[in-house]
C-alpha cells in the first residue's frame, strides 16, 4: 500500500450509495455514521487485533457482533466523503488545503488523492 488513496470509479461508488441508502425491510435507509462512531469503530478495530485470540473466543465475536452492525453505516460515511473529494477535484480545489471540522465536513481531506486514470 502506498499510502495514496485511490478513490472509486464514479459509476460504482453511486451504485453503493443508492443501495446502502435503499430502505430496508422496516422501511429506514442507513444514514451515515458519525465521527464518534467511526472513531469508536477504529478502536474495536485495534482492540481485537490488540490481544491474543482463543479458540471460540467470546470476546471477539462479541466485537465481531457489534462490527458488523455498523458496517453499513461507517461503509456510507466514507463513501460520502470520498464523493466529496472527487466532487472537489473536479472543481479544482485542492483538498489538502482544507480543514474539516470532525462533524462531517472534508474530514480526512489532507489524504494525498488520485482520481482515476490519474
Amino acid at each position: 500500500m502506498t499510502g495514496e488513496l485511490r478513490l472509486l470509479q464514479p459509476d460504482i461508488r453511486t451504485d453503493l450509495l443508492a443501495a446502502l441508502r435503499t430502505p430496508d425491510a422496516a422501511g429506514t435507509a442507513t444514514t451515515a455514521a458519525s465521527a464518534a462512531t467511526t472513531a469508536s469503530t477504529v478502536e474495536i478495530v485495534l482492540q481485537m487485533k490488540g490481544h491474543e485470540h482463543e479458540p471460540e473466543d467470546l470476546y471477539c465475536e462479541n466485537l465481531l457482533g457489534v462490527l458488523g452492525q455498523r458496517v453499513p453505516y461507517v461503509l456510507l460515511r466514507l463513501l460520502e466523503l470520498e464523493e466529496e473529494l472527487h466532487q472537489l477535484r473536479r472543481v479544482g480545489t485542492d483538498p489538502a488545503q482544507l480543514v474539516g471540522d470532525g462533524t462531517g465536513g472534508v474530514a480526512g481531506a489532507a489524504l494525498p488523492v488520485e482520481t482515476p486514470g490519474e
